[in-house]
């Protein structure tokens, strides 16, 4: 009975690391991390759930975790992503590049969740909602060293970003630009209005 439970166990474990992708090579990947002090360094990094960066040199080097205070951001060299830190308000966060000009664009995936309805024992006559997961692209300009939060769509107080382009003006007020389609519209400025 005892080697039943050592050998449940056992095949328990690899299954996790399996489906997991518990080794530690697996949690991160290349890329080359910028500092503050304008260094850089090639490595490993493994993203943070609560913001920051893990950074070793190789696999058998010691971790070392930074943040906004250490690192400016980071190049992933599996995806060829480009991660900066980039300061909105009073906050500070990791944002990927989408593209860089006159108007940097910066994007951030905002996961959401549903909540479970219904919860308890007794039948409240209400549906049971699964726990759902999704999210969306929250979309960041940057002009002139200044961040400014778009969202999912530029909304006609945030024109004010174009008025030095009134070709672009026109066509978002004709409606041949959608205001979703935010990536089109930074594309136009930098290649048009430049």
């Amino acid at each position: 009975m005892k080697n039943i439970f050592i050998l449940i166990i056992l095949f328990y474990s690899l299954g996790a690391k399996a489906q997991f992708g518990l080794s530690k090579g697996e949690l991160y990947e290349k890329a080359i991390v910028y500092f503050t002090d304008g260094t850089s360094e090639k490595g490993l990094i493994k993203r943070r759930s609560f913001g920051g960066i893990k950074f070793r040199e190789n696999l058998d080097s010691k971790p070392e975790t930074y943040d906004s205070s250490n690192v400016t951001g980071y190049d992933d060299l599996n995806t060829n992503e480009k991660y900066r830190y980039k300061t909105v308000g009073d906050f500070t966060m990791l944002m990927k590049i989408v593209q860089l000009g006159e108007l940097n664009l910066f994007v951030v995936y905002k996961s959401s969740g549903s909540m479970p309805m219904g919860m308890g024992g007794a039948n409240t006559g209400m549906p049971m909602m699964s726990m759902g997961y999704g999210g969306s692209n929250v979309y960041y300009i940057e002009k002139n060293d200044n961040t400014v939060n778009i969202g999912r769509k530029i909304r006609k107080n945030e024109w004010h970003l174009f008025e030095d382009c009134p070709v672009l003006l026109e066509k978002l007020k004709q409606k041949e630009l959608s205001k979703g389609a935010i990536e089109d519209i930074v594309d136009f400025y930098n290649s048009k209005c430049n």
